[in-house]
């Protein structure tokens, strides 16, 4: 036992050892519920460069309708992504309620950022090196791969001359999710294309009819076929889920513990198979969600997943880690108590100023009643509220000393004080007792009335 102690507390051991099981955290759940409220964007590439000069496809997917844009770009500066975001979506369907990338400067940087702002769009971004929190688009970029290379053969460097067919294609494609494809969730209706002139379906898509009464059918189809997706997007997330959630490896982390955070970025010249997988250490700061953590170490504050994070146990703990740690943990303690006090304040508030529930035969407030029903009034160490009086004009006895400050174990716990009178006060028993004889047959008088002062902790605590 104690050599599996002494390994598993090795420090190189913990930074250069390859973990046998991931962790993984329970999958998330959100989608969106009308189309173009939330689009995903991503940049695919590089690509070889074509006689266009476009090396990067800018993808844009639609969280909703699966609706996609692929746009071919020279380069993925900031400028030039911006202004495709521009041209190809928000200039044809106007502005999107949210709008989530990844964390590269090209699509969460100044310039994005700036044009969310312009247009009231949430700016919402994925972890640091996790890119399945932006997997809708991150799917999307396999597809469009996989038709590239299909429909190229040898011919790579042509890829951009049949991009926007290739998308056509894939938004005249039912989605196994939505049960639509993203033509019909926009338009509510099919596009025309080759075949059905052949077929002859273009006369069923469009009947003679009123121009008013084919507006309300395509309205109510519209409606149906988004209530139906809803549902079927609902189905699939629950069956996803249960899927993903099979194999969990899942640790729940709080404030104040120290933690090792997966390091999957590559250097010139230093060799991905041989550097340490673990760096750090770190000490987690706050909590934002079972999933998402911000850790901090000497230099600077980051928010990392839950998945690329693991248990620090390192025998020795740098002694900059142990007062990052302390100063952390006080901090949380401090806040945890300031909100415990404003939640009481409310709550007395609350209570103090509601004159439905006022007692009037003993003439107790609601806070002095709902606060002195639990307690012992014969107990020696409790403390005087001065809210209110009883019917013998004292004060009723509302909090307990215990519960303010500590008490010394050494304190005579048979004398009771008049707070009233700033005075000590012997005990009855003391009072009553008899006298008693001492071994020479002499008598000691009667036990007389004691003044002391009151202790000094008390004056804080007494009108």
């Amino acid at each position: 036992m104690d050599c599996k102690l002494y390994v598993s507390t090795c420090h190189i051991c913990n930074r250069y050892k390859k973990p046998l099981k991931r962790a993984k955290a329970e999958l998330g759940r959100y989608h969106s519920g009308v189309p173009f409220e939330r689009i995903h964007l991503d940049i695919l590439g590089p690509l070889p460069v074509t006689q266009q000069n476009n090396k990067y496809v800018l993808v844009i997917i639609d969280q909703f309708t699966k609706w996609l844009e692929c746009c071919p770009l020279p380069n993925q500066n900031a400028e030039v992504v911006a202004k495709a975001l521009m041209d190809s979506t928000i200039s044809r369907f106007g502005c999107p309620m949210e709008l989530h990338t990844d964390q590269g400067k090209n699509v969460d940087g100044r310039v994005i950022r700036q044009l969310c702002d312009l247009l009231e769009v949430s700016k919402t971004r994925t972890s640091a090196y996790h890119p399945a929190s932006n997997g809708q688009v991150e799917r999307y970029n396999r597809i469009i791969t996989q038709l590239i290379r299909c429909f190229l053969k040898k011919n790579q460097n042509r890829w951009d001359i049949h991009l926007q067919q290739l998308a056509g294609a894939i938004r005249a494609t039912e989605n196994r999710q939505t049960g639509f494809t993203p033509n019909f969730m926009v338009f509510g209706r099919e596009v025309n294309q080759p075949i059905d002139l052949v077929l002859g379906q273009i006369k069923e898509r469009f009947p003679d009819q009123d121009i008013c009464k084919y507006v309300q059918s395509l309205r109510n189809s519209l409606k149906d076929a988004h209530d139906i997706a809803r549902d079927n997007l609902k189905s699939a997330q629950k069956r996803q889920k249960q899927d993903y959630d099979l194999n969990l490896n899942f640790r729940k982390y709080c404030v104040g513990d120290i933690v090792l955070k997966l390091d999957t970025a590559r250097k010139v010249g230093i060799s991905p198979k041989l550097k340490a997988p673990w760096k750090g250490p770190y000490v987690v700061i706050e909590v934002k969600s079972p999933a998402l953590l911000k850790i901090k170490d000497r230099k600077r504050e980051e928010v990392v997943h839950h998945d690329r994070l693991k248990l620090c146990i390192d025998r020795e703990i740098p002694l900059w880690l142990q007062r990052l740690r302390n100063d952390i943990l006080g901090r949380a303690e401090n806040k945890l108590e300031r909100d415990t006090n404003m939640e009481l304040e409310d709550l007395y508030l609350d209570i103090l100023f509601s004159g439905e529930n006022q007692n009037t035969q003993n003439g107790l407030n609601p806070l002095s009643e709902s606060l002195t029903d639990d307690l012992d009034n014969n107990d020696p160490f409790l403390v005087s509220d001065s809210l209110t009086n009883n019917y013998n004009n004292e004060q009723i006895i509302i909090k307990d000393l215990h519960s303010l400050i500590d008490i010394p174990s050494d304190l005579d716990a048979t004398l009771a004080y008049d707070l009233s009178q700033n005075s000590l006060l012997p005990n009855s028993d003391d009072i009553n007792r008899d006298t008693d004889k001492l071994d020479n047959g002499s008598k000691q008088g009667q036990v007389g009335r004691r003044k002391r002062q009151m202790p000094s902790y008390l004056h804080d605590y007494v009108q």
